[in-house]
């Protein structure tokens, strides 16, 4: 299994890529599957027939948006930081313990 993702994804961060993933992968153009592809006998999902002749299966998640499309185009990441007013988030963060959240 392959993901391919932007620079803008922290390839470390399994919640990174997990959300470009789900926003932007396109679910028919996105994935692309190999079906007869080098495999290995430690693959789980591989049937008996496939572990002892090696064949396998591959798919490519391609998690980034079109190098076509313009810039004005493309959606903002959305975060706490970039999204609410400063009095918003000030008043969020005072009350957060009240609110039921640990620091």
């Amino acid at each position: 299994m392959v993901i391919v993702v932007d620079e803008e994804t922290d390839i470390y961060n399994k919640d990174d890529v997990i959300h470009a993933l789900a926003t932007k992968c396109h679910p028919v153009r996105g994935i692309r599957k190999y079906e007869h592809s080098v495999g290995t006998p430690l693959y789980p999902f591989a049937d008996p027939d496939d572990r002892k002749w090696s064949r396998g299966a591959q798919v490519l998640f391609d998690c980034t948006f079109p190098l076509d499309w313009p810039k004005s185009d493309l959606p903002i990441k959305v975060s706490f930081n970039k999204v609410y007013p400063k009095e918003i988030q000030e008043k969020v963060l005072k009350n957060w313990k009240n609110y039921g959240f640990k620091d």
